[in-house]
């Protein structure tokens, strides 16, 4: 994740071909996969953005961008800009048993 000055309409720059990329300005949380049931990784102040390398149906029927492996924030909190809509769709990961 990378820091990026609020107010400063940066998504509006990337072109809708170029990478993928999700920024939140409230805090997020960082999760193991898609869904709520998965362990929390950090959270994350807003003033952030990543670039997304999949996307898949959380366990909550909501969008998630998956950032790195292992790495899963909920695209709802997220503003994305660039080819989101091309990057593959992947099968969550199994939920860690409790």
């Amino acid at each position: 994740v990378f820091p990026y000055a609020a107010g400063t309409g940066f998504l509006n720059s990337i072109p809708a071909e170029a990478a993928c990329t999700a920024a939140w300005a409230v805090d997020v949380t960082l999760r193991a996969g898609p869904g709520r049931e998965y362990p929390i990784r950090r959270g994350v102040p807003g003033g952030y953005y990543g670039r997304p390398e999949a996307r898949a149906q959380g366990t909550d029927g909501q969008l998630w961008w998956r950032l790195a492996e292992g790495i899963w924030v909920q695209a709802a909190n997220t503003a994305a800009a660039g080819a989101c809509g091309s990057l593959p769709l992947v099968e969550p990961p199994p939920i860690p048993a409790r």
